[in-house]
């Protein structure tokens, strides 16, 4: 007949440096806490778009097992608004430098864009500056600079709302037709040819007759006033189409990507 012996075993010690031990994680742990919700109520601060990356940071402060890889998702965040906020700078310093005393214009402009024309202030003066460049070329400068950019900006928004297209691939159509390269412009309605841009060039008192050969300044000059005369029904269809949802999707996104460079 077996028998059952039960052995008490009483292990003693000093459980202080333990004690003192957990302490300090829990404390550790309720500093992680303040952090990571420092950063989700930045993040919410920024946009209802990166709110959610707020949300997510803040679900993480009190689980151990997800530190690290929320902690990845805050670095990853924070460099790409670092990122918005160096190409906005950048931007900024190419159109002064482009338009000079006529910048501020242009930046008026860029500080509504998100509502005008879709684009956000970065992209806007991006754009402005790329196609300024091209007008300087034809020897513009100052006020009739930044309407010449101005202008074609907003005509790129016009064609991509009306044609359903990304605003910037209605600029590049509309950059290709200035340089020359009128085939892209054909998708949106807009032919170019030699004998129009003769007979604009003549209209504006660039040449005397068609049989003048037309130089590149001439042409973009000529290139441009024919594009802005021939957007057609799209001429003030992003302003007249602002509510959709498409150019709401365009409005909202240029919004976030401008709060992103504030925050950055």
């Amino acid at each position: 007949m077996s028998r059952r012996e039960t052995i008490a075993l009483e292990i003693t010690g000093d459980g202080r440096d333990a004690e003192r031990a957990a302490s300090r994680v829990g404390r550790a742990y309720r500093d992680l806490g303040r952090d990571v919700g420092d950063v989700d109520r930045r993040a919410r601060v920024s946009s209802r778009g990166l709110g959610s990356l707020g949300g997510g940071l803040s679900r993480i402060a009190g689980a151990a097992s997800l530190v690290a890889g929320g902690l990845g998702i805050a670095g990853a965040a924070a460099a790409k608004l670092a990122s918005a906020a160096s190409d906005s700078a950048e931007a900024t310093s190419a159109a002064q430098v482009t338009f000079g005393k006529a910048y501020g214009r242009i930046a008026s402009a860029a500080a509504s864009s998100a509502r005008t024309v879709g684009l956000s202030r970065t992209e806007y003066l991006t754009a402005a500056k790329t196609l300024g460049v091209m007008g300087q070329s034809a020897g513009l400068t100052g006020g009739k600079l930044a309407t010449f950019s101005q202008r074609l900006v907003k005509g790129a928004a016009d064609l991509a709302s009306f044609h359903n297209v990304p605003v910037p691939e209605a600029l590049a159509a509309i950059q290709s037709g200035l340089a020359g390269e009128t085939e892209p412009l054909r998708k949106f309605g807009i032919m170019l040819n030699d004998a129009t841009l003769k007979q604009e060039a003549m209209r504006q008192g660039l040449i005397k007759t068609t049989n003048q050969a037309l130089t590149p300044q001439q042409k973009t000059l000529a290139a441009q006033a024919l594009i802005l005369s021939k957007l057609g029904p799209a001429a003030g269809d992003f302003s007249r189409t602002s509510g959709g949802l498409a150019n709401q999707q365009r409005i909202l996104s240029a919004q976030v990507k401008d709060a992103a460079a504030s925050l950055g």
